[in-house]
């Protein structure tokens, strides 16, 4: 045998060594981890009673954590809803008051030449709860009035309102 085939054949047996004790450590870290996990507990007069499966399940307290975050996640979520239905509605109504006061302005900008004064009205039957003011004024030119119109809805302390301001010229 040369020198060569000698010192290859040494390498492989020392390499089938390091494989053979890497095994042997390995099993007995798995024997070990084994037995610890059936490890007994032992009482306060060193007697031995059921086996500790180690961290098995869930402790009571983390399930009552766990329900604390959810039912506190679905109280935040159901808020945030009920925020959004009436930003909804509230975006509907001022919508329909804005067109509402529009329509009343191109009625009086439709007249002559409006005279001074207030007057106040609802809509009807066709947009219950929505009423109207106007008020008309005189300014510092005598062939200009100042028209504003207010629409409101809602009732008491929820009463909310659009106004409109235009100035209308005298027809000639």
């Amino acid at each position: 045998m040369s020198n060569s085939t000698v010192m290859s054949h040494g390498l492989t047996k020392g390499h089938e060594n390091a494989n053979r004790v890497t095994q042997s450590v390995i099993l007995n870290l798995f024997q070990d981890l084994k037995l610890s996990r059936i490890r007994r507990s032992r009482n306060k007069f060193g007697m031995t009673g059921k086996p500790d499966l180690g961290n098995a399940g869930f402790t009571l307290l983390e399930v009552m954590v766990a329900l604390l975050i959810i039912a506190t996640s679905f109280v935040v979520l159901l808020h945030t809803r009920n925020q959004s239905v009436t930003a909804a509605d509230y975006a509907k109504r001022t919508t329909v008051a804005t067109l509402l006061a529009s329509e009343r302005m191109s009625e009086i900008e439709q007249e002559d030449f409006p005279d001074t004064g207030e007057d106040s009205s609802n809509f009807g039957d066709d947009y219950p709860g929505y009423r109207w003011k106007t008020s008309v004024s005189d300014t510092a030119y005598e062939n200009i009035r100042e028209v504003k119109v207010v629409v409101l809805w809602g009732e008491g302390s929820s009463e909310r309102s659009i106004g409109l301001v235009n100035y209308v010229r005298k027809k000639e």
